[in-house]
């Protein structure tokens, strides 16, 4: 027998509602009776139960003095999987899977549904430079572990400028432009100064076409031409490439650190 609680009352551990508390129960709660009803001292229908919620038992209200209702008769409640999720061994989502669970399939309800309190994950839907796939991967899991973090050498191109074969502006050849939103992989490290002309350059490796080249960062009036890109990720450590950002969907490929 089932039942649903109408407004929330407190759980006893005996059947007179003086004695101890065991815990609130609220409104809509789903209640497995267990005993009774059986009136106690004060006039009030009372029945030992289950909470389907987090297991808890003791004694509630099922109708008080005034005849007004605390609980509502209701079948035995099952459950329909709506969508493919894991089917696990306890509480906690991190324990062993023992199978999948597929759409359509119909269960029994024995406990719960109860909140489970998990640190949040940060997860990035994005693309392979590898092979341009796209999908998701975790940047921080829920115990603070890193696995990807923002890369230090690519950089994107802000505003249109030349790609040179040499440092030296004043002596070098163009080898093709650099168009807006494109982007550049550093080679050679440390940023160089052309005092003369007050600007600093670096050298690249263009990913759209491997052109490798000299380009001006930003120039002596203060333009903008290439910044370090705030939208380009690194594997800190092997990472799995998923279709969705869920924990456990389908892993598409490894990524390497």
């Amino acid at each position: 027998e089932f039942c649903i609680c109408e407004r929330s009352a407190e759980m006893t551990s005996e059947l007179d509602s003086t004695s101890a508390s065991v815990r609130k129960v609220e409104k809509g709660e789903l209640i497995e009776v267990l005993e009774g009803p059986t009136e106690d001292a004060h006039g009030q229908k009372r029945a030992r139960g289950r909470a389907l919620r987090d297991g808890a038992a003791g004694w509630i209200t099922t109708k008080g003095g005034d005849g007004a209702p605390f609980t509502k008769a209701r079948e035995k409640p099952f459950l329909n999987v709506v969508s493919v999720a894991a089917l696990r061994s306890e509480f906690d989502a991190a324990s062993a899977a023992v199978r999948d669970v597929h759409t359509d399939e119909v269960f029994e309800l024995l406990e719960g549904p109860r909140p489970q309190k998990v640190q949040s994950e940060s997860c990035l839907h994005c693309t392979a430079g590898a092979d341009s796939t796209a999908g998701w991967v975790t940047l921080r899991d829920g115990a603070g572990a890193s696995f990807a973090s923002p890369s230090t050498k690519i950089y994107i191109c802000r505003s249109t400028i030349a790609m040179t074969d040499s440092f030296d502006i004043s002596n070098t050849k163009v080898l093709r432009k650099v168009d807006v939103g494109e982007a550049l992989e550093v080679l050679g490290g440390q940023e160089q100064t052309d005092e003369s002309m007050s600007i600093s350059r670096l050298q690249f490796r263009a990913a759209r076409d491997s052109k490798e080249g000299w380009v001006t960062l930003q120039g002596n009036q203060g333009t903008v031409y290439v910044e370090r890109s705030d939208a380009h990720y690194v594997a800190d450590q092997e990472l799995p490439f998923r279709a969705g950002a869920a924990p456990d969907a389908e892993v598409l490929r490894r990524v390497p650190a």
